[in-house]
């Protein structure tokens, strides 16, 4: 018989107190054996270090990664924060295609001056070269004007490119957890084909699956495009890893984020389904009569009724091939034989650099 893929973790907590709260509730051994059992059906085997239970704080508090006050991941505020830098960048790189276009036209303008300028000089046309000159002079100062603008929406969106501000690198608890685990790994503890996982606590439950059985408290951040990077006076971290949270976390959670951390893709956008085709169809808006307040209120109750024809569908309910993949939220959160492993996730989790031998 084959041996089987050894699926190869090493598990770190964001402190002490996590650690502590870990072990009493057996949040980290309760997902070890519920990824051990799902891979073993598929020929492959959990190969964790420290272990399912490491045991006691005191002897296993070097695989904290600080002692006290460890990173809490708030991933609402980290998305508020880059969607709002990602709208920034849209609104410069649209100033700047404004910009451009504006410095182009002044540019054909003031060529087109200089032209009318020689023309008169060559026909020796005095009055035209006098105002020729004029126009030639506003065009060049109307066309300087434009190319500021462009260099300075130029220099703009290379700062909001290369200095990333205060509150992002605050808020970036990815960064941060690098920061922590390369210290771990220059001192040898962090193995670089072992999958690091982080046990923390979360401040919110942002990624939360909403309706299903299953509550998402974990997110996987893939390798960063530059191998090794110095920040802050140490290495970070360059490949996959994984922090989960130990507050509100299944069983599942961990089986689920190490075929992500494999290669499987981020779940996909929720999107708007409409519940029920035939009232959709049939819908018809009150007519607005009386006065204006009366007017509002029944364009208000049109609006609520029509909306409630709509439901939001967790993009994570299809991320799977099937309806029971451990890669759709509402897969079975408990019981590691009513989940499925597709083909194709198979294959990436063999190729996987913490399963490669």
């Amino acid at each position: 018989m084959a041996a089987a893929n050894k699926i190869r973790l090493m598990y770190f907590w964001a402190d002490e107190s996590v650690m502590a709260e870990d072990f009493r509730r057996k949040t980290s051994k309760k997902m070890s054996e519920f990824a051990r059992d799902f891979f073993g059906r598929y020929g492959f085997e959990i190969d964790v270090k420290p272990g399912y239970e490491p045991g006691k704080v005191l002897d296993s508090r070097r695989f904290a990664l600080v002692k006290n006050d460890g990173v809490q991941p708030n991933v609402e505020v980290l998305v508020e924060i880059r969607q709002r830098y990602a709208k920034l960048l849209r609104e410069l790189l649209q100033e700047q295609a404004e910009a451009i276009r504006i410095q182009a036209e002044r540019q054909k303008a003031a060529d087109a001056a200089i032209e009318r300028v020689n023309a008169a000089e060559a026909a020796n046309d005095t009055p035209a070269l006098t105002a020729a000159n004029k126009a030639a002079e506003l065009a060049n100062i109307r066309h300087a004007d434009a190319l500021r603008k462009r260099e300075d929406v130029a220099r703009r969106i290379e700062e909001a490119i290369s200095q990333p501000d205060d509150e992002l690198a605050r808020a970036d608890f990815e960064r941060q957890f690098r920061q922590q685990l390369g210290v771990k790994w220059i001192l040898g503890m962090l193995e670089p084909k072992r999958l690091p996982v982080v046990f923390c606590r979360y401040v919110t439950h942002f990624l939360s699956m909403r309706g299903s059985t299953f509550s998402v408290t974990g997110i996987t951040f893939q390798a960063e495009d530059t191998p090794f990077q110095f920040f802050g006076g140490d290495w970070l971290w360059p490949a996959a890893f994984v922090p989960l949270s130990i507050e509100g976390a299944e069983p599942k959670n961990l089986a689920h984020e190490i075929v992500h951390a494999a290669g499987h893709p981020a779940e996909p956008p929720d999107v708007e389904t409409i519940k029920d085709l035939k009232k959709y169809l049939s819908f018809k808006p009150e007519p607005m009569t009386g006065s204006l307040g009366e007017r509002a209120k029944t364009l208000f109750k049109n609006y609520v009724e029509y909306r409630s024809l709509f439901e939001v569908a967790p993009g994570g309910d299809y991320a799977g091939e099937s309806a029971n993949d451990i890669m759709n939220y509402k897969a079975h959160a408990s019981d590691s034989s009513a989940s499925n492993l597709a083909d194709a996730d198979k294959k990436l989790l063999e190729a996987a650099f913490f399963v490669v031998p």
